[in-house]
């Protein structure tokens, strides 16, 4: 029991999430999703977010992501097809709450028994700004607590963020007094494609490849070469949009937990996704690298997800590569030279990107390049015409460089 008014208590009441309910108040109403996204990236989201296959209402670009409002077939939708955020938020409820029995009211009285699953571990994640709510931990017992009360039932877990894909995870933001909760339709973050598991050191995500691989102007029908590729991020992203790949279409979500879920919606879309994805005679993609373990790692990924057709994997010095044996035609180079853990000991950045700008300018003239470079005083060995983005990646400031030697 809950304590909601002097001399009065909340009684558990038998809360049933009929298919009737479920359908009125969940699956038959647009909800609003929030897209978050590395700093920066907002406005490429925006622009995927739009291209979606769903009807898509109300987007609004906010720091750190992307407002949109749809069905749950948009969120779907979304989690299949966007290549560029973390996650995919469902915001559940917001209301002012200045106390814990303000708070505890307007959570009782939200029906969570449409939304969640009695069967899945419940996690949070709670941030405060300017309330007087502001023990996370507090705010945390008191929410689960009221939860538990509609639904007692639910499996007990603990709080916090789990790594398993049957976890529901809410978020919950205070903010002025003002209370947000969203669910996480994601599960794992949406830069595992689903494809690989073993990765090298510092890896570039593949949230971040796919950004970096739009604003190079890759869209899929150009030759792209990725000649340090460790593990193969920039590589299998780029693979997975020249076949026309949604990046979600090898992985599961959270929302397949959800009451409201629904197979044969969500089979539809996988369906009329595969229906376009692109086969090609001869491949697009060429990555390599100096480290036999990774391209060997690669080629093995390529295979058994049948995109050999697309990609060709090889050992190679990029010093000693010349365009001429991968590829007729001029294309995008994308460059992600190693750096901190990844650079050898020996070598020194100063030396090895001088080394990289010569090779560039002797034997990849009229390629697009796009390299990242984590050393300010490094930009400037760069001609001035390149374009220059600042990203944020794993705790460093590196920045893109994106343009032609000619």
């Amino acid at each position: 029991m809950i304590r909601t008014k002097p001399g009065r208590t909340y009684m558990p009441q038998l809360n049933i999430p009929t298919p009737k309910r479920i359908k009125r108040h969940v699956i038959g109403k647009a909800h609003t999703f929030f897209a978050t996204t590395p700093p920066g990236l907002e406005s490429i989201c925006a622009q995927e977010i739009a291209a979606l296959p769903v009807d898509i209402n109300d987007t609004e670009i906010v720091p750190g992501g992307v407002v949109f409002r749809c069905r749950l077939a948009g969120c779907y939708a979304a989690n299949l097809h966007l290549r560029i955020p973390n996650r995919v938020l469902m915001r559940l409820t917001d209301f002012k709450a200045t106390n814990f029995r303000q708070l505890e009211r307007n959570v009782l009285k939200f029906p969570w028994e449409l939304y969640l699953s009695p069967s899945s571990e419940l996690c949070f994640s709670v941030k405060t700004r300017h309330s007087r709510l502001f023990h996370t931990t507090a705010i945390t017992q008191r929410i689960e607590t009221c939860i538990r009360q509609r639904m007692p039932h639910m499996t007990s877990g603990k709080t916090g963020l789990s790594g398993k894909n049957d976890s529901q995870h809410l978020y919950v933001r205070a903010i002025d007094d003002h209370l947000f909760l969203s669910l996480d339709s994601s599960g794992d973050l949406l830069f595992k494609r689903g494809l690989k598991h073993d990765v090298g050191k510092a890896p570039i995500r593949e949230t971040l490849a796919a950004a970096i691989l739009k604003l190079a102007g890759y869209d899929g029908s150009q030759p792209l070469l990725d000649p340090m590729c460790g593990s193969g991020t920039f590589s299998l992203e780029a693979t997975m949009l020249a076949g026309n790949i949604p990046p979600g279409f090898f992985r599961v979500f959270a929302f397949m937990q959800w009451p409201a879920f629904r197979e044969p919606q969500w089979r539809h879309l996988k369906q009329m996704a595969g229906n376009d994805i692109r086969c090609t005679n001869t491949p697009l993609i060429f990555a390599s690298d100096l480290d036999l373990k990774r391209t060997t790692e690669l080629k093995k990924i390529s295979d058994k997800f049948e995109l050999l057709n697309i990609i060709k994997v090889d050992n190679h010095d990029f010093f000693h590569l010349t365009p001429q044996e991968v590829t007729e035609r001029p294309g995008i180079l994308v460059l992600n030279p190693p750096f901190g853990v990844r650079l050898n000991s020996n070598d020194k950045p100063e030396t090895f990107y001088h080394d990289i700008i010569n090779k560039l300018e002797k034997d990849f003239r009229h390629w697009q390049i796009a390299i990242l470079v984590k050393d300010r005083a490094l930009v400037k060995r760069f001609p001035s015409r390149f374009k220059q983005y600042p990203l944020f990646h794993g705790g460093i400031d590196l920045t893109l460089l994106i343009g032609v030697f000619k």
